[in-house]
């Protein structure tokens, strides 16, 4: 049997050894921090039989997929910002594109339109498919 601590609640809702719980690893059960809780008391004999439980680990904060129009342009360089330029420049379907998502206010990495957009801009050389998947990952 293993236990993982698990995430520290709000302040004043902690148990005695200053966590909420623990999660029992075999089932995902959360057992509570309560004195007068059989489960509770199962773990704290496992912990003073010399077990520890597995650190609790908070789970990765998502990125944003949707940006203002300079944290998007930021993700190009200053050589590929200049080919986007120039690529507008000489495709109106290109221009139309980053006119659109500057006047949205917001792009939406995932938005229908954004990817047609970059295929685009590979299209033309201005970027490369490999810099496209870096540039619309979260």
């Amino acid at each position: 049997m293993t236990y993982t601590l698990a995430a520290p609640g709000p302040p004043g809702q902690t148990g005695q050894t200053g966590q909420t719980g623990v999660i029992r690893d075999a089932d995902g059960m959360y057992i509570p921090a309560a004195a007068g809780n059989a489960d509770w008391q199962i773990y704290l004999a496992w912990v003073g039989a010399g077990n520890a439980a597995n650190p609790y680990v908070a789970p990765a904060v998502p990125r944003p997929t949707v940006l203002n129009p300079g944290d998007f342009l930021a993700r190009f360089s200053s050589a590929e910002q200049l080919a986007v330029q120039q690529a507008a420049a000489a495709n109106p379907q290109i221009a139309l594109g980053l006119t659109m998502g500057l006047a949205r206010g917001s792009i939406d990495l995932n938005g229908p339109l954004l990817k047609p957009w970059m295929q685009g801009l590979v299209a033309m050389g201005a970027i490369t498919a490999a810099r496209m998947t870096v540039i619309l990952t979260p």
